[in-house]
């Protein structure tokens, strides 16, 4: 009983992070979720309730959603899915998590200190644009990785939008469109792979009221919250997270 409580407050604390942000939940939720039952359990549990949170942002965001950016990295995902769940299957996602950690690391940091000095607001190549389709491409391949191995298929994208300076609700809207699609793809596997056992559609089961009242908590912070505290927070919450990856 403890157990389950206990994953359903992690899961509840995770949605509540990306209700704001439109990003966070495994990162937020997955490292601790983790102490309590196995990451080969915890994969599909947070991928399953993450599935939830997502329809709920891109219901509200739908409007602002950019199909080609998200169609690209859902694609590129599509290649690296395989590859993150061989690593869930042999229990090896911890080298490439610490790699992502680095990159974040770096990347906020120039977000953070060097992007205004050197970089206009709107100097960003359009999405058309071979580098940008690429970048879309290259992003969704390492998130279809981590989100096999890890449900962790956020931080790439998210990097992606840091640097394509997405606005808010396009952000979350593209996010979501790409995480709704993957992790659908990702619980195909997971069922395939034999992880979708009973102990774990338990443990779905009771995180669904943590999973609405975090979604409730998070709009009502996520509407009141301006655009450009917005885009810092993003950029603060992928520093924090990259930390986080590097001491798992």
């Amino acid at each position: 009983m403890q157990e389950y409580l206990l994953v359903a407050v992690f899961i509840g604390m995770g949605t509540f992070v990306q209700g704001v942000a439109g990003f966070g939940s495994a990162l937020v939720s997955m490292p601790l979720i983790t102490l309590l039952i196995s990451v080969q359990a915890a994969a599909p549990v947070q991928t399953i309730t993450s599935l939830i949170v997502s329809f709920h942002i891109l219901y509200f965001t739908h409007a602002s959603l950019r199909w080609r950016e998200a169609l690209l990295m859902t694609l590129g995902s599509f290649a690296g899915l395989p590859f993150g769940l061989y690593l869930l299957r042999v229990g090896a996602p911890t080298v490439i998590l610490k790699i992502l950690g680095t990159v974040l690391i770096v990347n906020a940091l120039f977000e953070l200190f060097l992007a205004p000095r050197i970089r206009p607001a709107n100097d960003v190549e359009p999405a058309h644009s071979a580098a940008s389709m690429f970048g879309a491409l290259v992003a969704g391949a390492i998130a279809g990785v981590l989100g096999g191995a890890y449900a962790a298929n956020g931080p790439p994208a998210v990097m992606y939008g840091v640097m394509r300076r997405w606005p808010r609700d396009a952000f979350k809207s593209i996010l979501q469109a790409f995480f709704i699609v993957s992790n659908v793809v990702a619980i195909g596997g997971y069922a395939v792979g034999g992880f979708l056992d009973g102990h774990v559609l338990r443990l779905i089961v009771w995180s669904m009221p943590a999973v609405f009242l975090g979604l409730l908590a998070g709009r009502w912070v996520d509407v009141r919250l301006h655009p450009r505290h917005f885009r810092t927070a993003v950029v603060v919450l992928t520093l924090v997270l990259g930390v986080s990856l590097m001491f798992r």
